[in-house]
C-alpha cells in the first residue's frame, strides 16, 4: 500500500498493520454483537471477551 506523501518505512508499515488489525478486530466484535454471540465462549483471548447483550439479535 502506498500512502501519498509518505516514504516507505518500517514504522509506517507497522502503523498501517496495527490499524488494519484494529479494524478487523472491531469488525469481528460488531459481527458477534449483531448476531447475539455475546458470551465468552470462544477459546481465543481477544475474541473471547464478553459483550453486553444485543436486545435485538
Amino acid at each position: 500500500m502506498q500512502v501519498e506523501g509518505q516514504p516507505a518505512s518500517s514504522d509506517r508499515d507497522m502503523a498501517l498493520t496495527a490499524l488494519r488489525f484494529q479494524v478487523g478486530f472491531q469488525t469481528a466484535m460488531q459481527a458477534r454483537w449483531r448476531i447475539g454471540a455475546t458470551d465468552a465462549l470462544l477459546p481465543m483471548t481477544l475474541l473471547g471477551s464478553t459483550l453486553s447483550g444485543n436486545p435485538d439479535p
